[in-house]
């Protein structure tokens, strides 16, 4: 089992076998039978520290040459149009997705808006799903300065 990021982002299952591998490690690796790559994280594809993970459109790109079924699992979508620049790469790259679930309406409808829509599923993440629940928080808050 990998440890650390990697194993967060994303990881491949080999066929047959119990173990995960991170294709950074051994991209020889991508030659062997796999049944898909699976991108995990509501927050892949968020431009949050300015940056996008380009190792995944790099491992999308990979499995596509080699017909590995690249699938992103629970993502949560901001608005591409923060860099423009890289909006056609992004939607290539979410329409050659065989899959795409997304936890929220809201992404659904973002990627409908451009025409992702024949390979996205809603899921429900019980975060989305949850009514709140009034608490008081005060008990918690510390009683003297510091």
């Amino acid at each position: 089992m990998i440890q650390g990021q990697g194993r967060k982002r994303f990881a491949l299952r080999k066929r047959n076998e119990g173990h995960w591998i991170h294709p950074r490690l051994r991209p020889s690796l991508l030659d062997h039978p796999y049944r898909a790559a699976l991108a995990v994280g509501g927050d892949l594809y968020t431009f949050s520290l300015n940056t996008l993970h380009w190792d995944l459109i790099g491992l999308q790109q990979m499995c596509a040459q080699r017909k590995i079924p690249f699938v992103i699992w629970g993502a949560t979508l901001e608005s591409f149009e923060k860099r423009p620049d890289l909006l056609p790469l992004l939607l290539e790259h979410l329409h050659a997705c065989k899959l795409i679930t997304v936890r929220d309406r809201k992404s659904r409808e973002y990627l409908a808006s451009h025409g992702v829509t024949d390979n996205v599923v809603e899921v429900f993440d019980p975060a989305f799903c949850m009514a709140p629940i009034e608490c008081n928080i005060e008990p918690y808050f510390p009683t003297q300065p510091g």
